[in-house]
């Protein structure tokens, strides 16, 4: 079950960075506040009847890895999607991304969304298993259970990953804009006839 979320995890981060990348395409910084889009999205989850608790989900966390391993396929994303980038794009912005990426703090977003698919009840249990199996909790009931509970919100996860992504790159981009600019100019003296698209 570890390999199915860490590849769901992998597949998210990929298409998240992919639906992000047009940001970094765009002559001037986007418009829309990302973190806002971010925050709407979490206030409209309503948990489910006795969620876990935050205690509970900050111990599953760290129990897990997923953090870790998100930010991990997350960074392995933009390497990937890089070349469908603009060509101009410097590698100081890749790095700022990459920085952005391990500087944000993913446990709130995190928190509300398996208080949205868990109940505490079940994370009780599922902690157990994690004390009990340690690194043979992948595959054990409580990990069928837990994936079990989480997967009919697989669309609000995705809609969760792509904003996070989105601010990621909104609030580099914005950092970056005067370098991406200069090195737009350059590339485009040393290509002539090139155009943006």
């Amino acid at each position: 079950m570890r390999q199915t979320w860490i590849m769901r995890i992998v597949l998210c981060a990929i298409f998240a960075f992919g639906a992000s990348i047009g940001y970094a395409k765009e002559k001037k910084a986007p418009q829309v506040d990302q973190s806002a889009a971010l925050n709407e999205l979490l206030h409209s989850m309503t948990p489910v009847k006795s969620a876990a608790t935050d205690d509970q989900v900050r111990e599953y966390l760290q129990f897990s890895h997923v953090v870790k391993d998100y930010k991990a396929a997350w960074i392995a994303g933009v390497d990937k999607n890089r070349a469908r980038s603009q060509p101009y794009l410097p590698d100081s912005y890749w790095a700022d991304i990459k920085t952005e990426i391990q500087d944000t703090d993913l446990a709130p977003a995190f928190t509300v969304w398996f208080k949205h698919t868990v109940s505490s009840d079940l994370m009780d249990k599922v902690l157990d298993a994690y004390l009990k199996l340690g690194k043979n909790f992948p595959g054990s009931p409580m990990c069928i259970e837990i994936g079990k509970a989480q997967a009919p919100m697989g669309d609000q996860w995705n809609q969760l990953t792509v904003l996070l992504a989105r601010q990621v790159m909104a609030k580099v981009t914005l950092a970056d804009k005067a370098k991406i600019d200069d090195a737009r100019t350059q590339y485009a003296a040393v290509h002539p006839g090139w155009k943006e698209q």
